[in-house]
């Protein structure tokens, strides 16, 4: 293993022995099966892409298996904190090694905590092994778990996604690379797009909201969902959420140890017990935030399936044991951000399904309809801020008492407003959906957004065609003179995938389309 330096963290990357002895067994493996060439058919392509993934996984299962101990998963997890102290290229001065660090910056996350899972799969290993032994194993398995991530990601863009436009070389001898994907046609450049697209609105994004973004916001979460966790765990949602939060933030390291987080789970409960918490609550608070080895496996955990529950995402501790009774691991920067999400996944109906209950269920319904009240009025309040005046309708346009009504196939209208200073009818459907960073999720929002049925697309064209066929109508009732000109968006709270995929309107953030406006000081996309 060797030690790479950027900006304050120091990440450890495979040898570049491990590095070239993999690479020639991972080449061979293969060339046994395929021919070097270009494959333009994205099954064949998908087909390379799995071949040489189950070669890593094999291996990587196997080698887990012998060190599997406390130290492996708290060097892992202590990897971790070391990329959090670089998150999104942060301190990285050397404009050369910041791009580099990103363009791998999230497999090396989802490989360390992928890392951590298999220890807790497999551990503890006995007999321990030696440390030479450790540090070849090691080093295979920082090889592997990355490299597996790379595929996994791009077995899903090319299989899933971007089939169209996919191929897959496989390079003779003596080529720099041995293989490698190309992503063509209209969606090459994907990656830096939708990349930049993520970054610029992350940037800007809090500068458009009032307040707190209500996705992130527990204490509006707390308002509706306390009273049915109170009736089904003695505990407040709000007390879990802030429970979790003091365990994470107020945990120490071992004197001397790796600066990881390595805390008995009866210490945990015999405190909370000391001050009369109820049993109950503690025990479903720290299970729905918690791996354990027999959950990962009753569910097959596997690195290319995300949607799976039991996986290092919403949860954020490692179940291990240990001589002195079962053990919490973890990292604090990654429960920090794994809490992050199972928060930001309630507005989406996302609980641990520990915490679960028919009367949880009821109040997640109530949750999500507000959240997407909240984003609706976001959009509105927004609009407004650039002139652009409107609201939404359900049934019919009922103003100055002349009722225009709507379709049943085309449904309720989220915005339907006018930018008078440039004679515009604006329509616009709001969609606070829960993307990912991950294909898999990319998949799930084409599907949502375009190709399924009744996609959101469809949907919304529909709207817009009633609009354009009412075009004089409701250009009277809303108070433009002239015929006008139609805008028509799909407004996300995120940027999603789908937009590269919708060709006769925009599909952007709220942020994005913001500053897109501010930049241009009008409507900045085409209209019709």
């Amino acid at each position: 293993m060797q030690v790479e330096l950027l900006g304050l963290a120091r990440i450890i990357k495979p040898s570049a022995e491990m590095t070239t002895v993999i690479r020639a067994e991972a080449r061979a493996h293969m060339l046994g099966r395929f021919q070097v060439g270009t494959y333009i058919d994205s099954t064949a392509a998908n087909a390379i892409l799995q071949h040489q993934y189950d070669f890593y996984a094999a291996r990587l299962l196997h080698t887990v298996s012998r060190i599997a101990g406390r130290e492996s998963l708290e060097f892992a997890l202590a990897q971790y904190d070391q990329a959090a102290l670089v998150l999104h290229g942060k301190d990285i001065d050397d404009a050369h090694a910041r791009e580099r660090w990103l363009e791998h910056e999230g497999d090396f996350r989802r490989a360390m905590k992928h890392l951590a899972e298999l220890i807790t799969i497999n551990g503890p290993a006995t007999p321990r092994p030696s440390k030479q032994e450790w540090c070849v194993a090691m080093d295979f398995c920082l090889l592997a778990t990355e490299t597996m991530a790379s595929l996994s990601e791009m077995s899903h863009r090319v299989h899933g996604i971007f089939a169209e436009g996919a191929t897959l070389t496989i390079h003779p001898d003596g080529n720099g690379l041995d293989w490698e994907v190309h992503i063509g046609g209209k969606f090459a450049g994907y990656d830096q797009r939708i990349a930049d697209r993520v970054a610029r609105d992350r940037q800007h994004r809090m500068n458009f909201f009032e307040g707190r973004q209500f996705d992130v916001h527990t204490d509006k979460h707390a308002e509706i969902l306390n009273s049915a966790f109170e009736s089904e765990f003695g505990w407040s949602y709000a007390r879990f959420i802030s429970a979790l939060w003091h365990l994470i933030d107020g945990a120490v390291p071992a004197p001397g140890a790796i600066p990881t987080l390595f805390i008995n789970r009866r210490t945990i409960e015999a405190l909370f017990a000391s001050h009369g918490e109820p049993a109950r609550a503690v025990t479903a608070m720290l299970d729905g935030f918690t791996v354990t080895s027999e959950r990962m496996r009753a569910e097959k955990r596997v690195l290319w399936n995300p949607k799976q529950e039991h996986r290092a995402y919403r949860r954020g501790f490692y179940a291990f044991p240990d001589p002195t009774g079962p053990h919490l691991a973890f990292s604090r920067e990654m429960a920090r951000e794994n809490l992050i999400q199972l928060v930001n996944g309630v507005c989406y109906k996302r609980l641990p399904s520990e915490w679960k209950t028919a009367r949880i269920g009821s109040a997640l319904e109530v949750l999500s309809k507000k959240a997407s009240d909240w984003f609706e009025a976001e959009v509105r309040r927004n609009l407004g801020s650039v002139g652009i005046s409107g609201r939404g309708f359900t049934k019919q346009v009922n103003l100055q008492g002349r009722p225009l009504q709507i379709p049943p196939q085309v449904g309720e209208i989220d915005f339907l407003g006018v930018d008078k200073s440039h004679n515009l009818l604006v329509i616009v459907e709001a969609k606070m959906t829960f993307t990912g960073l991950e294909a898999k999720y990319w998949r799930d929002d084409v599907e949502a957004f375009v190709s399924g049925r009744d996609s959101y697309a469809t949907k919304f064209r529909k709207k817009v065609a009633w609009v354009e066929a009412c075009r004089n109508e409701l250009a009277g009732l809303l108070g433009l003179e002239t015929t006008p000109q139609i805008a028509a968006a799909m407004v996300t709270l995120y940027p999603c995938i789908a937009e590269m995929f919708i060709p006769d309107f925009p599909c952007i953030s709220l942020a994005e389309l913001m500053l897109d406006f501010k930049k241009d000081a009008k409507w900045p996309y085409p209209t019709r």
